[in-house]
């Protein structure tokens, strides 16, 4: 095992913590392939993700706004534009999150 840590750290993709000495990866991995990824505590969540909750939030928005001003909000061009944008929003993004979830890095444990 130490020789691929080794090969690791000569790549200068993780670096030895000298207080503890665990292993962590460096900014330059995160900035890459983990920049897909936000954690949340121990959640590596993807980034897709937050900016879905943002589209369902505008979607429950709009359901809200028709069950108040009824067909008049309902038929109005601007709101079913924004009802289109939304649902093609919240299309893309759950696609986008399901792919780069399956996708996701497992945990690896260098100690």
């Amino acid at each position: 095992m130490a020789y691929q840590i080794k090969k690791l750290v000569d790549a200068n993709i993780i670096s030895k913590n000298d207080k503890n000495g665990k292993y962590y990866a460096n900014e330059a991995l995160k900035k890459g392939v983990l920049g897909f990824y936000i954690r949340i505590g121990f959640l590596m969540i993807p980034r897709f993700s937050l900016y879905l909750v943002i589209y369902i939030l505008g979607f429950i928005g709009y359901i809200i706004f028709a069950f108040i001003y009824g067909d008049n909000f309902i038929t109005n061009p601007g709101s079913l534009l924004l009802l289109f944008f939304l649902i093609f929003g919240i299309v893309i993004f759950v696609f986008e999150s399901i792919k780069i979830w399956r996708r996701k890095p497992t945990k690896l444990n260098l100690n």
